[in-house]
């Protein structure tokens, strides 16, 4: 098992996967970046290639434009919080592009729910409980999130606000 949620090395992650098909519990790697650029996408595209030769078949994204690469390779696509998904067209347009599922940003109301569901009731959804104290929408963070680096909101919360006059 891995000491944190995070897999340190292959060999980690390989034994991961293996305990998620022990346990028929799905196994997601999750690429939370809001942004992928160009230059990383070799790097990415060999990660996920190395995933998927484990046995990985589940991925979490933000960055919409991964939807072909992975659709090409046969990983099942869920769409992370960080992707904003708040309304039946950008739900539809993910289940169209080969999304199996939808995570809702932390921060949607209980009836936004409801309408997506109704009008697009062939996604899977996943709603947070629980904010973690964040008052802010995952899909604009600027911060890192973790008590090892801190996190930007949590700065903003505690900083003491300052007017200035121009």
């Amino acid at each position: 098992y891995a000491e944190k949620a995070n897999c340190t090395d292959w060999k980690e992650m390989e034994k991961m996967v293996q305990l998620s098909f022990d346990y028929s519990t799905p196994f997601y790697l999750t690429v939370n970046a809001i942004r992928i650029v160009e230059e990383q996408m070799p790097i990415l595209q060999q990660l996920l290639a190395d995933y998927k030769s484990i046995g990985g078949e589940k991925v979490i994204i933000s960055d919409i434009s991964l939807m072909k690469t992975l659709n090409e390779m046969g990983l099942a696509v869920t769409i992370s919080s960080c992707a904003n998904i708040r309304n039946q067209y950008s739900a539809q347009l993910m289940k169209e592009l080969g999304c199996e599922r939808i995570i809702f940003p932390r921060d949607i109301t209980i009836e936004e729910i409801r309408e997506i569901k109704e009008n697009v009731p062939e996604v899977e959804y996943e709603v947070f409980l629980s904010n973690s104290g964040c008052k802010f929408s995952d899909g604009n963070c600027l911060g890192l999130h973790g008590t090892e680096v801190g996190a930007l909101c949590d700065y903003c919360r505690k900083a003491v606000p300052e007017f200035y006059q121009v």
